[in-house]
């Protein structure tokens, strides 16, 4: 019966994970941009510095090259994290968050000790996100990446203007809102950390707060759905 779920359908609130998530994206990418001249999770944006910066900043080049072996790393543990509970979706959910939120975590820590070096921490930060957008990449609430920026734009925009196509399917219109969602909750955390909202104490901490809902809400969700297997199947 648990393989015809569809995949972690028990989010009882699909729209609030996507915009808090969403928002922590929005808080430590500007975070890292600012602080370390590179992203930490729009990886494309790394590609770009990779490929212009060698001939005038290396050690900028460097960051983006740590940033997006950080988010190799982040892949690689977050589908092994997974791979570890084939069974419980909750747990699929939520220990690849758990586990990438630990990393940056740490970061957090190693910064206000006045311990952090941007070698370690910028490929940390990269490898702790993208741990955590593994754990809800197949969730109906998301649906694809959680740091595809430019994807989740594109895809708010084609919603925005699914009238132009007649053969709009109503399967992409769930993608897009989505997108639609994922923007406006990036932009929302871009937008505080900008505004130095987040300054105190740590940025990163304020950008796990939404880690924590989700993991709450994923183990909260397996439950229900755990118990209501269990009466279906005493009735």
């Amino acid at each position: 019966m648990r393989a015809a779920v569809d995949e972690v359908r028990f989010f009882n609130h699909p729209v609030l994970v996507t915009f808090l998530l969403s928002w922590s994206v929005g808080v430590v990418d500007t975070y890292g941009y600012e602080k370390y001249g590179v992203f930490t999770t729009n990886q494309a944006g790394n590609l770009v510095v990779l490929a212009s910066e060698p001939w005038e900043d290396w050690s900028r080049s460097g960051l983006a090259v740590l940033s997006l072996l950080g988010a190799v790393g982040g892949v690689a543990l977050g589908l092994l994290l997974r791979g570890r509970f084939p069974g419980p979706l909750g747990l699929r959910v939520a220990v690849p968050i758990g586990g990438g939120a630990a990393v940056l975590t740490a970061v957090a820590v190693l910064s206000l000790l006045s311990l952090e070096n941007p070698w370690v921490s910028v490929p940390m930060v990269s490898l702790g996100m993208t741990c955590v957008a593994v754990g809800v990449f197949e969730t109906p609430a998301m649906r694809g990446w959680l740091t595809a920026n430019t994807g989740s734009f594109l895809h708010g925009v084609a919603y925005s203007t699914r009238w132009l196509d007649a053969h709009w399917r109503p399967a992409t219109t769930q993608l897009a809102k989505a997108g639609a969602l994922m923007t406006l909750g990036f932009v929302s955390g871009a937008f505080c950390h900008s505004m130095g909202l987040l300054n105190k104490p740590h940025p990163l901490l304020y950008g796990l707060i939404p880690m924590v809902v989700t993991v709450v809400l994923a183990i909260r969700g397996d439950q229900k759905q755990r118990r209501a297997e269990a009466l279906a199947q005493n009735a």
